[in-house]
This record gives C-alpha cells, sequence and structure tokens, in this order.
C-alpha cells in the first residue's frame, strides 16, 4: 500500500470472526509480520468496504454500503492502529453501487466511480489540504459513455474488472 509502512495491509472482513450472515463487513489493520489484525473502521450495520491508505499514510479512504445499491465514499483520519470512531469520519460523496475510489499521488484528490451522470464514469473529488473536507464540486476524470466494443467480440457497457483497470491505469499516469 502507498504511503504506509509495509508492514501493514488494509482488510476488510466479517465483524464476526465465524462469518455469521448478515454481520457487516469491517475494516482491519493487518500487520503482514505479526498476522496481527486491529479493527479500524466498523459499523453495526453497514457493510465497510475498499480500503485506501493515502500516500502519506495518515489517512484511510472506504465505502460505506449503506444499502445493496447506494454507499457512501468516506475517509477519516488514522494516527496510530486503533479503531475510529464514526464521528470522525468524513463524507466525501454518496454514490450508487459502483462505489471504490482512491487517491491522487499527492493526497488533494479522491477518485471515484461515479454513476451520476447516467453512466459509470471516473471522478474525482478535490479535498481540502487542513480539513480534508471535500472542496468544490466533483469533476469528472474519464467518460466511459455508449456501447463499448472488446476484442474478444461482443458489445456493451465495460464491465467491471475492465473499468477497474482503466481506473487503475488512469491513476498511474498521475502517479
Amino acid at each position: 500500500m502507498r504511503g504506509m509502512p509495509s508492514r501493514h495491509r488494509l482488510v476488510s472482513r466479517r465483524q464476526n470472526a465465524t462469518h455469521v450472515r448478515g454481520q457487516p463487513y469491517q475494516i482491519d489493520m493487518l500487520d503482514v509480520a505479526s498476522h496481527r489484525r486491529t479493527p479500524l473502521f466498523k459499523h453495526p450495520v453497514y457493510n465497510l468496504l475498499y480500503g485506501h491508505f493515502s500516500p502519506d499514510g495518515r489517512w484511510v479512504s472506504f465505502t460505506v454500503r449503506v444499502q445493496p445499491n447506494r454507499s457512501r465514499i468516506v475517509i477519516a483520519p488514522v494516527d496510530e492502529p486503533k479503531p475510529v470512531p464514526e464521528s470522525a469520519w468524513i463524507k466525501i460523496t454518496e454514490e450508487g453501487a459502483e462505489d471504490w475510489a482512491d487517491w491522487s499521488p499527492d493526497g488533494r484528490t479522491l477518485y471515484f466511480t461515479s454513476e451520476r451522470d447516467g453512466h459509470t464514469c471516473l471522478w474525482g473529488q478535490r479535498i481540502e489540504v487542513n480539513s480534508h473536507r471535500p472542496s468544490g464540486e466533483a469533476f469528472v476524470i474519464k467518460h466511459f459513455h455508449g456501447r463499448t466494443f472488446y476484442p474478444q467480440g461482443g458489445v456493451g457497457q465495460p464491465p467491471e474488472t475492465a473499468l477497474r483497470l482503466c481506473f487503475q491505469r488512469i491513476l498511474a499516469m498521475f502517479g
């Protein structure tokens, strides 16, 4: 992970270690050397997914799935491996089912997928340096409108894996 010592990773898992159906996912920090998991973010009802450290390792972006087709992309500070209260979470945007996000290399913009224009496209939201709150309106990075032709044949909207690959390539261009 960018920005965090290589011995730490973010992982999502069910809150109940036995994976009881209905238990929401939480985001843990995993110390790779000791295999110790420390819960960072959890909610009694909503699934928390797709955690990413900011480039400086002091913030984490993640998705709060509030309904099967609705989510919030939030960020929160991480000072040390310990639970972060929900009151410290900062909402960046409300989105639909396509809801993963990642940081710009300088940590001042959060890139995310959104269907706000009727198509799954890549958007950005600038983050205010001091408060870490959204600054201004979200802006489009790349539109994926219309039909897409695949080398193997067929026509359709980009599948999630193709969109995620494009998302990673665009982020790499900025890095």
